[in-house]
């Protein structure tokens, strides 16, 4: 527990100061309140990670020239929206008929191997020595010998939950497997509490791909907030992280099966299409 005196009269003088010298940067301003504390390690180090954690570098300087140590993105307008083509359909017999479609879904009890515990590496906030909209980068656990590389092959974010997908591909034997990480709590705030430095990886390809098909393309879908598929030739597979009733959230991972009907993918004389629909 660290109990500081910093009251409304300092961060009006902070903001204060900041208006009168525009090339400082907020550090800078700070660092006129906190310099007693430079002799305690302990209060400095705490102060440093709370105000990180909102986004304040404390040890940022003011950049060139008196400039403030500001990076960010540059505006730009859109170019004007131009119309590309229209379509008219006059006729009724030319308007496309929708028809319901019969899918074969199968609830499935597959053994998914969430690894957990996996380090993130190369944390870096990218707040701490300049204001930009990054908050921190980091690099994804991947897989390396000296006979197989891992590789980037897909990546998603599930909408509603802050969830980043990853789908790793192995370069020699195809192997696939998704790393999750949430992305509501940002890796390189308190060497990452809550596991934040940490993530998840899936080990599961569903047959999709095999020893001897290494090379089918999977498709990696966004589905829901905790729902994400993988998706090759005609079958796809639903992962949900949690349960249809959002019950506990520790419970296991389910899967479902969905297989396209084959008509889709084969012509008149039962042929294979060229391109799947």
């Amino acid at each position: 527990l660290l109990t500081y005196p910093y009251s409304t009269r300092e961060l009006v003088n902070v903001t204060r100061h900041l208006q009168q010298f525009p090339g400082e940067s907020i550090g800078e301003a700070l660092r006129d309140i906190l310099d007693f504390e430079r002799h305690d390690a302990h209060a400095l180090g705490i102060l440093r990670g709370v105000l990180q954690r909102w986004g304040i570098p404390l040890d940022a300087q003011g950049g060139a020239g008196g400039a403030a140590a500001v990076e960010l993105a540059a505006e730009r307008k859109l170019p004007a929206a131009v119309l590309a083509e229209r379509w008219l359909l006059r006729r009724v017999d030319l308007v496309p008929q929708v028809s319901p479609l019969e899918i074969q879904v199968r609830n499935c009890t597959y053994m998914l191997d969430f690894k957990g515990g996996q380090k993130l590496e190369s944390i870096l906030a990218g707040r701490s020595a300049r204001f930009t909209e990054e908050l921190a980068r980091w690099r994804l656990p991947l897989h390396s010998s000296p006979y197989e590389k891992e590789m980037v092959v897909e990546a998603v974010v599930l909408p509603g939950s802050g969830y980043l997908c990853v789908l790793m591909e192995r370069s020699v034997t195809g192997s696939i497997s998704v790393i999750l990480q949430d992305l509501t709590s940002s890796p390189a705030v308190g060497g990452g509490a809550g596991g934040a430095s940490e993530c998840r990886r899936l080990e599961a390809s569903f047959g999709l791909r095999t020893p001897m098909r290494p090379k089918v393309p999977v498709r990696l879908l966004a589905l829901g907030p905790h729902t994400f598929a993988l998706a090759a030739e005609r079958r796809l597979y639903a992962v949900n992280l949690r349960p249809p009733d959002g019950g506990d959230s520790e419970a296991e991972p389910t899967a479902a099966e969905l297989t396209l009907p084959a008509f889709l993918f084969s012509d008149e004389n039962g042929r294979p299409k060229q391109q799947a629909p």
